[in-house]
């Protein structure tokens, strides 16, 4: 038997390897193929819009439409469907935005097979119908520590459920100048008196939080203010502020040097 080249298998296994990223990127699994072409990922989106797309499948069953709230959805909610009829680049169905406030949702498309297997397709979009979130409404502008860090999430919680299990204990009163006692910056990024300062604690936490950054419109200015020579100072305390968002009361009471 004539033994193949090297070559011959790699190329084998490079074409295999393209199949595979191909099927990854498509949607495409052995239970169908699923894709969401309208609205793209990050549309704005308002009214009543047509989910446009593919579901399809050698076995296909049904597919259904869904919707989570935030970029990062823990729950999904029904929109329509089942419906047993596939689609290739056509209309999937529609959603009336209406019935939701303004704000980032992913849309999720799930094909299923005759047998169970499933295989979705998602697209992040930003609601946009003049319909905020009277929640989050009454509470924005917020700026400063304990504009936020009020009952339940005081900073007192904060230190004892996120902290390490050897945390020492924190009154319910607790401020941001007492943290500052144990984690004011050192040298090497090092706290005064623990392993880390409250900048290397407090900034990864709320700049990548999904709901400081999408949900409130949180930014460097909610926690920190520039003073006069330019340097920031931290708003250890509650910021009364207009609507939009100048403080009331000048130069701000309560700021302190991070």
């Amino acid at each position: 038997m004539t033994r193949m080249p090297k070559i011959f298998w790699v190329l084998i296994l490079l074409a295999m390897a393209g199949l595979v990223v191909a099927g990854w990127v498509s949607g495409a699994s052995p239970s169908g193929t699923a894709e969401i072409t309208y609205p793209r990922d990050y549309e704005r989106v308002s009214g009543t819009i047509e989910i446009q797309g593919t579901a399809t499948g050698e076995s296909f069953d049904y597919y259904k439409l869904e919707y989570g709230v935030g970029t990062r959805p823990s729950a999904w909610i029904f929109i329509a469907g089942p419906f047993q009829t596939p689609v290739t680049a056509g209309k999937l169905g529609t959603w009336d935005t209406t019935t939701v406030y303004d704000g980032y949702y992913t849309l999720r498309l799930v094909v299923v097979d005759n047998v169970g297997n499933f295989t979705t397709a998602t697209a992040r979009v930003i609601v946009e119908n003049d319909k905020p979130n009277p929640e989050a409404v009454a509470q924005y502008p917020r700026r400063g520590c304990q504009a936020c860090h009020k009952p339940p999430y005081t900073l007192q919680y904060e230190a004892l459920s996120r902290g390490s299990a050897d945390h020492p204990s924190v009154p319910s009163d607790a401020t941001v100048e007492l943290c500052l006692t144990c984690h004011a910056s050192a040298e090497n990024g090092k706290g005064a008196a623990a392993p880390t300062s409250l900048r290397d604690i407090l900034h990864p936490s709320h700049m990548f939080s999904e709901h400081f950054i999408e949900n409130y419109k949180g930014n460097c200015f909610t926690c920190h203010n520039v003073e006069y020579d330019g340097s920031f100072v931290l708003l250890d305390e509650k910021v009364e502020t207009n609507d939009k968002g100048v403080p009331k009361v000048v130069p701000i009471p309560g700021t302190i040097s991070p």
